[in-house]
């Protein structure tokens, strides 16, 4: 979805002088100014609301881009981002810098290597909203899409790099563009190493399993660690202490729980990225086959059963794993099956949580208390008033912007198109409520409609 303002300012950005793409001669490049701006991306309301899944997983949601701005590590230190695949391009520096570049049938996830080629901005003040899968399977899903895209153009950190022509060429790439794909390649990783290192801790000779665990859980939880320890010093100056803190709670307290669920399911994600990666180096050197299949989302949403039986079949090699390392762990080192246990328990139940938080949310309708009408109702009379008040002979039946109270009354002699819209509609919301008669009504609107002739 393209937020109003989202495209102009975009545009806007991109035609800045300081942001004009300069063409390197030899590489074909961008190495000046910007060929790709990436805005940040946020998840939609509705997408969200979907299942505690999707409410979960796509964190703070809506619009608000006068208090939320969103730094980018990557573009703070060094002046570019990374593609992510929305956003607005300069069209003939961006055919400069990556037409007629690469081999066909070889890249899948064109985002990344494309804002390397183009060189990436990142403008924090411009937000685009998008969906997000509502079921923990299509989320996966999208994600070994992802690891195979990545993994088919691991060879762009190399010296040489194969071209359209089928031939070795020098790599233009710097290093830091290097670092952004090798970056993406060691998160795909993550899921596999941690696996391995805790087997290893838990049957290694020697090995203490509870320092060992210990040490691994807190590698695992450290990022989220840190970011609680980083917010809760810094109140806003605008906010009350309890404010913020119970802001810190509600957000932190999520994604706690995420990283919980996302530790739960280790074995199937570890498997299932190890599974992608070996399939693209069968298809790039053996097969040469399905090297761009992928699927869209919406069919991904489609597709994927989400009963409890279809969920528990398809996770299968998470309680697998975990029946397998306890029995070895039962063989050969049972003083480690204590310590392990609690996590075993976990990935044996991870389809069930799974499924649980994959379900559609149905919220019961809002009941609201006699004491929370009231407050409503004297919040829509007071609202009402200013409409009433304001919006009269004296304006022309059009609505001033706002009346100042401190440090003087100072009434905005000056409107909007905002705010006459909200002047027609409460003005039928005033009727609704039996402030106004229909005669009345029906009197203002066009008194307000005539005004705008």
């Amino acid at each position: 979805q393209l937020p109003p303002h989202a495209a102009w300012k975009m545009v806007g950005t991109l035609a800045h002088p300081l942001n004009r793409p300069v063409i390197n001669p030899e590489t074909k490049c961008v190495e000046r100014g910007y060929g790709v701006i990436q805005p940040r991306v946020a998840i939609s309301i509705l997408g969200a609301g979907r299942s505690r899944f999707a409410n979960l997983f796509a964190g703070e949601v809506g619009i608000d881009p006068y208090t939320r701005m969103v730094s980018n590590s990557s573009h703070d230190l060094f002046g570019r981002g990374q593609f992510i695949g929305k956003g607005i391009y300069d069209v003939a520096a961006f055919h400069a810098a990556v037409g007629g570049r690469f081999p066909e049938n070889r890249i899948l996830s064109h985002d990344l290597i494309e804002g390397c080629h183009a060189r990436c901005g990142f403008l924090n003040d411009v937000e685009l909203i998008e969906d997000h899968p509502s079921r923990f399977l299509v989320d996966v899903t999208r994600r070994l899409r992802w690891i195979r895209g990545d993994w088919q153009i691991a060879a762009w950190l190399c010296r040489y790099v194969p071209s359209a022509s089928g031939k070795q060429q020098r790599n233009p790439l710097d290093l830091l563009s290097r670092w952004l794909i090798f970056d993406n390649l060691r998160r795909s990783l993550v899921a596999v190493a941690f696996l391995a290192a805790l087997i290893m801790v838990w049957l290694m000779p020697g090995c203490d399993p509870l320092l060992g665990t210990a040490v691994l859980l807190g590698l695992w939880f450290l990022p989220q660690a840190l970011r609680i320890l980083w917010s809760v010093p810094q109140p806003p100056k605008h906010l009350p202490l309890r404010t913020h803190w119970a802001d810190i709670t509600r957000r932190e307290s999520r994604q706690v729980l995420v990283e919980l669920i996302e530790l739960c399911c280790v074995p199937y994600t570890a498997l299932c990225s190890l599974g992608a990666i070996v399939r693209v180096y069968w298809r790039m050197y053996f097969s040469h086959r399905h090297l761009l299949e992928w699927q869209t989302a919406h069919d991904a949403e489609r597709g994927t059963r989400q009963d409890c039986a279809a969920v528990f079949w398809e996770m299968k090699a998470n309680p697998a794993m975990a029946l397998l390392t306890a029995v070895t762990i039962g063989t050969f080192n049972q003083a480690a099956l204590l310590i392990a246990g609690p996590l075993l328990c976990s990935w044996m139940l991870a389809p069930l949580v799974v499924w649980w938080i994959s379900r559609s949310s149905r919220s019961p309708p809002s009941r609201l208390r006699p004491d929370q009408q009231a407050f409503l109702r004297g919040l829509a009379r007071r609202t009402w008033s200013y409409i009433e008040r304001f919006a009269g002979p004296e304006q022309n039946w059009l609505p001033p912007d706002n009346y100042q109270e401190s440090p003087g009354a100072q009434l905005a002699e000056r409107t909007s198109p905002t705010n006459i819209g909200l002047c027609l509609l409460s003005t039928v919301a005033a009727w609704d409520f039996g402030y106004l008669s229909a005669r009345s009504t029906v009197q203002r609107l066009g008194n307000t409609l005539r005004a705008l002739e």
